[in-house]
């Protein structure tokens, strides 16, 4: 096993740097994690621009990257269901487990919560843009071997969508109209399609996602640029 990671490394706007950082040994509760694959998230550009996002600054270096896959290469101590050699997608919330939230079962919403590659607390949690980089046993859910690690990646933004599309309610078909052609946009699009939804149109302010909805199986792309005239007159 080797003693250092190399990691994609904030130090300021503009001022990212691939570090050497020495590994100590594997905590107690922790699985160690080899790199696979990572998505750049609109944070992760906000940081890198602006050494912040909203409210959370950067004020000491901060290590990269929440939307992550990997392969377990270290266990220390239980981890139920997991073994070394297994190929996981990461979730980047840590929840302490013992808040009001937590005890309720409702840890996505934990009072203590760190995030990956975040500077929303003090000292920052690092991130997973790393050649290795730890987590525990919770954090990791078990993936296919022939699941690709790009594909695993796309778990952290592909459940946005899958809560977006379940707080939408019933809509199998019924039409539906998404602003906003990104990742998040494009993979709602197939999360509605899959919950059987009619036509679905997509909106945007640029051409070339607008075109790759329509590769994916949009209905209608609608150019916003221009102003919302056609989109007044589909009545919506």
């Amino acid at each position: 096993m080797t003693d250092h990671a190399i990691a994609a490394t904030l130090f300021g706007p503009q001022d990212l740097r691939m570090i050497e950082h020495p590994l100590g040994p594997l905590a107690p509760g922790m699985v160690r994690i080899r790199f696979g694959a990572g998505g750049i998230c609109g944070s992760d550009l906000h940081y890198f621009r602006h050494a912040r996002t909203g409210d959370f600054i950067v004020t000491s270096p901060l290590i990269l990257g929440h939307e992550i896959s990997g392969e377990i290469v270290e266990i220390n101590g239980a981890a139920p269901g997991l073994s070394v050699g297994d190929h996981v997608a990461v979730n980047p919330s840590r929840w302490c487990g013992h808040c009001a939230r937590c005890v309720e079962g409702r840890a996505n919403l934990c009072e203590n919560i760190y995030f990956m590659g975040s500077a929303s607390k003090t000292p920052h949690m690092q991130g997973g843009f790393a050649s290795v980089f730890d987590a525990i046993p919770a954090q990791c859910v078990k993936v296919p071997s022939h699941v690709a690690y790009q594909a695993a990646a796309l778990a952290e933004p592909l459940a946005v969508s899958l809560h977006a599309v379940a707080r939408a309610g019933d809509i199998a078909d019924r039409n539906v109209i998404l602003f906003g052609a990104g990742p998040i946009g494009l993979l709602t699009m197939l999360a509605a399609k899959l919950e059987g939804c009619g036509e679905i149109t997509v909106a945007d302010i640029a051409e070339a996602p607008l075109a790759f909805a329509s590769k994916l199986g949009a209905d209608r792309t609608v150019d916003l640029s221009g102003g919302d005239a056609e989109l007044k007159a589909l009545g919506a």
